[in-house]
């Protein structure tokens, strides 16, 4: 069993390709507010979307913001505030009102979602590593670590006031890359059971949920405080497990190859190898909180058998582009 190690510290470690979050401000000339200013798209949407999808049947999103509610390992404020580097575009060009950069993130995590309105569908999954949110992004389709990496595809009628819903539950491995310059580097999520839900789509198609401008204190910059004001005000939710045996494969290099099952796991449950640990029958010790084969319906079962632990968040999602000369 390791010694007990600052959890924040580890976080910060696992998340370190995404970067500081200094940025310099011009101040709060006249009373300037947080909303969009100079060098942001021209395209009008409530979330700052950078591809114009109004009028399209077939459009596309990505995550703009991501609040994550379970696991606890992954709820700490650290993490939280680490991993939204990597979600939050790197666009110091777009500024707020009162001249502060409203983008100073990495833009390496990408997760997308591709509806299309008359189909009924939705395709959904992580993209490949693209800082340049004016370049557009292809999704992943491709086998990373062992582990088979590709968007999927689902019944998503969306409803006449934009709202929608996944009909059935499905798997996705979604790839976060953490450094910029190289997509060698990337963390791997498994999530199984994925099923999104309480979601809207803005009558321009550009959006799910909102940018906060109007809440963001131009004395804080226009960002975000996190646990208090979010740089995003997120307009759907979606849910999934993670299985302590696929996390267990999971290696993290920022970690000394320690596992995903490690990061998770708490301090009684880690072994010296950087993995959970054992019993005499080899099953891992850890107790999860969900169950495989449990369903929001039956939440009676989640935790029977303690096999996974259970993702919850909710997002927002800004307008962008699926090249068309993706492999």
């Amino acid at each position: 069993m390791v010694k007990p190690t600052s959890f924040a510290m580890l976080s910060a470690v696992l998340v370190l390709g995404c970067g500081d979050d200094s940025s310099s401000s011009s101040g709060t000339p006249g009373g300037a507010s947080c909303e969009p200013g100079s060098g942001c798209p021209s395209i009008q949407s409530e979330c700052i979307a950078f591809a114009d999808n109004a009028g399209k049947d077939k459009f596309a999103l990505r995550i703009s913001h991501l609040s994550v509610t379970q696991p606890t390992a992954l709820t700490d404020p650290t993490v939280a505030s680490l991993l939204a580097k990597g979600i939050f575009l790197n666009a110091p060009s777009c500024t707020a009102a009162t001249g502060d950069a409203i983008f100073t993130g990495d833009g390496t995590f990408s997760w997308i979602f591709e509806f299309d309105k008359t189909a009924g569908k939705l395709k959904t999954g992580g993209a490949k590593l693209e800082t340049d949110p004016s370049r557009g992004y292809c999704f992943v389709n491709e086998t990373i670590s062992g582990f088979p990496v590709a968007p999927f595809e689902v019944d998503v009628p969306v409803g006449a006031d934009g709202s929608f819903a996944t009909q059935t539950t499905k798997a996705v491995t979604v790839p976060i890359y953490t450094n910029p310059g190289n997509a060698a580097q990337v963390i791997l999520l498994p999530l199984r059971g994925v099923r999104i839900f309480d979601g809207k789509v803005s009558a321009d198609n550009n959006c799910i949920g909102k940018y906060n401008g109007e809440n963001l204190d131009p004395n804080n910059l226009c960002k975000e405080e996190a646990g208090a004001v979010p740089l995003f005000i997120d307009g759907a939710a979606l849910e999934g497990h993670i299985t302590l045996e696929e996390a267990d494969a999971v290696l993290i290099p920022e970690l000394n190859n320690r596992t995903l099952c490690w990061l998770l796991a708490s301090n009684e449950h880690k072994d010296m190898s950087g993995k959970c640990t054992r019993d005499g029958s080899n099953k891992i010790t850890f107790p999860g909180d969900w169950c495989t084969g449990a369903t929001p319906d039956d939440p009676g079962s989640a935790g029977s058998c303690g096999d996974s632990v259970k993702l919850s968040a909710t997002f927002a999602a800004s307008g962008a582009t699926v090249r068309s000369d993706c492999p």
